[in-house]
Order: C-alpha cells, then structure tokens, then sequence
C-alpha cells in the first residue's frame, strides 16, 4: 500500500448525501464504528482490514458487519465513499 502516498498528508473524504442519509439511519453505536472508521481513512493507507478490490478501481474497509467501499483520485488526494452497506448487499 505504500505505492499509494508517501507524503504524509491526509486525504480528503468525500461522502455523498445519499450515504450519509443512509448512515444516520443505522444503529447509534455502528454509526459510530462506522464514522471512526471513515475519518481513519483520512490517513490512508492505514491499519484495518483494508483490500483493494482489483481489477475493480475500488477498494474495501471491513467494519464489523459492514463493509465501505471507495474510490481513491491519487491526482486530487481524494477518498471517494461509494458504497456502505452489509457484505452480502454491499458488492451487487
């Protein structure tokens, strides 16, 4: 993961209105899981269980039974939250 960035500067996390509609809809405490684990991503790459998800262009944050999905723009140093939801709904 280190081919990502070495410059030691944080991310830019981009969530969409219909993400965070959905977000404020889980429970209080996974919402919270939830959110520490995407300001973590502000420090990408970091630890966690963490995958690309080649030959997608995305890539996949593990948080309990929910799984995030992301895009990375390397050019911008933007994180892009694409998809949140459970792991059998969260990759069709």
């Amino acid at each position: 993961m280190s081919d990502i960035d070495s410059s030691g500067r944080p991310w830019r996390v981009i969530i969409p209105p219909k993400i965070a509609r959905q977000m404020r809809r889980l429970q209080p405490g996974e919402q919270g899981r939830i959110k520490g684990a995407i300001d973590s991503l502000r420090n990408f790459p970091h630890q966690g269980d963490l995958r690309d998800l080649k030959p997608n262009p995305e890539w996949r944050l593990k948080v309990g039974t929910r799984r995030i999905l992301f895009k990375i723009n390397k050019k911008e140093h933007i994180i892009g939250i694409i998809r949140i939801g459970s792991r059998g709904d969260v990759y069709k």
